[in-house]
């Protein structure tokens, strides 16, 4: 394989970032330190200098390695696969939750500062979810919100926050625009309207 023309510690970065990707499905091309500032993220410039090594690599492993590098705050390095045992089933409230975020994501996007973090409230979540889609009549039981929130944040696509109030904040990572991309917004759209549960989201 390609991978034995790496010299012996990039053979160890290699096998580093390869668990990295594994384990996150994706890395997006700048982060923001403690300080503010913008970073950039040595493991995702690695990938892309050695691409064709990682792509071949993790072919075999049956997932498909992606790379978008034209826009700032969309750069990323993203993995998907057809196998099965790789798809989440997501619950009416999970998908909910995610096409509400998906949404809340470009809408921040579009006001913000591209080197900003994209955080919303948990009312910003309830709002859209109740008041501007109609998705319930209601709003869903706190518990349940932070079960589907959890199921969301193991798929990498948000981080949940808890506010010095104990209520909670939800950093939107650009992961979530490839794994709900546009493409997909309308069967998932579809399928809320009908109550449906379990859509495969990889």
């Amino acid at each position: 394989m390609k991978i034995e023309m790496l010299e012996e510690n990039d053979k160890i970065h290699f096998e580093e970032t390869i668990q990295k990707l594994l384990r996150y499905n994706h890395l997006n091309k700048y982060s923001i330190n403690r300080k503010g500032n913008k970073e950039l993220n040595e493991d995702y410039q690695f990938v892309k200098n050695n691409f064709d090594i990682f792509y071949e690599y993790l072919k075999y492993a049956g997932f498909q390695l992606y790379i978008v590098d034209d826009q700032y705050e969309k750069s990323i390095i993203y993995l998907e696969s057809d196998i099965e045992v790789s798809k989440c089933k997501l619950n009416k409230l999970e998908s909910a939750c995610l096409f509400v975020l998906r949404y809340l994501y470009e809408e921040e996007k579009m006001s913000l500062n591209s080197d900003n973090k994209t955080i919303v409230t948990m009312e910003d979540l309830y709002t859209n979810l109740v008041g501007v889609f109609n998705i319930y009549s209601t709003d869903p039981v706190s518990n349940d919100m932070l079960k589907a929130l959890s199921v969301l944040e193991r798929m990498n696509v948000i981080k949940v926050i808890k506010t010095q109030d104990d209520d909670y904040a939800i950093e939107i990572y650009p992961y979530i625009c490839y794994v709900l991309t546009n493409e997909k917004i309308k069967s998932i759209v579809e399928a809320l309207r009908e109550g449906g549960d379990n859509n495969d989201t990889e």
